[in-house]
């Protein structure tokens, strides 16, 4: 395999970053991400609670798998450049379930919005 291939295959898998913190892909398709990340004490502040940051690293990592999964077939390769985040109410056990839905495919190079 080249190296462009092996780089492919790596961005259509989680992240080792993603993995430290728990994220599991469950689903992934042309228009659809899901993931989960079950809550441990790392992931968490000291109140207990889950950091804000895991939250903007699972909307980075769904959305950087669900792009490149949308994109490798024409060899090309997607990389996050932003992500904003709004807290409805504070997770602190359990399991995070989140969804990455494809908003907008341009045509040609451009941005992706998930």
């Amino acid at each position: 395999m080249s190296d462009p291939d092996v780089l492919r295959d790596r961005l259509l898998e989680v992240s080792p970053f993603d993995r430290h913190y728990g994220l599991e892909i469950v689903e992934c398709g042309d228009e659809l991400v899901r993931g989960r990340v079950p809550v441990r004490e790392h992931v968490t502040q000291p109140t207990g609670i889950v950091h804000g940051g895991v939250y903007a690293s699972i909307a980075e990592g769904l959305a950087s798998v669900g792009t490149n999964h949308g994109v490798a077939a024409e060899g090309k390769l997607a990389l996050g450049m932003s992500n904003q985040c709004a807290f409805l109410r504070p997770v602190g056990s359990g399991t995070i379930h989140a969804t990455a839905r494809r908003r907008h495919r341009p045509v040609g190079d451009g941005l992706a919005r998930m």
